[in-house]
C-alpha cells in the first residue's frame, strides 16, 4: 500500500510538471521574471534564484529584474 501511495505522488509530480512546462511553451512571451516563473512551473522562487546564482539557468539582470528566456528555462526543466 505504501509503494502505491509514492507512485501515485510520483504520478501526479509528473503530470504538474508537465502542464507548467505546456503552459510555457505555449506561451508568447520571451522571457520570464524569477517570480513569474517560478509560479508557473509551480516551484518556489529559491529553487529558480539558487539555480540562477548556480549558473545552472542562464538570466540576465534588465531594470533590477532578473530575466530567463522562455528557452533557457525549457531547457532547464529538460534537463533536471
Amino acid at each position: 500500500m505504501h509503494l502505491e501511495s509514492e507512485i501515485a505522488a510520483a504520478v501526479k509530480i509528473a503530470v504538474a510538471e508537465t502542464i507548467a512546462a505546456l503552459s510555457i511553451v505555449s506561451s508568447n512571451r520571451l522571457a520570464y521574471t524569477i517570480d513569474d516563473a517560478a509560479a508557473a512551473l509551480g516551484l518556489p522562487r529559491n529553487t529558480l534564484r539558487d539555480a540562477v546564482s548556480r549558473g545552472e539557468l542562464p538570466a540576465v539582470k534588465r531594470c533590477g529584474k532578473w530575466l530567463i528566456k522562455r528557452a533557457d528555462l525549457l531547457r532547464w526543466l529538460s534537463d533536471s
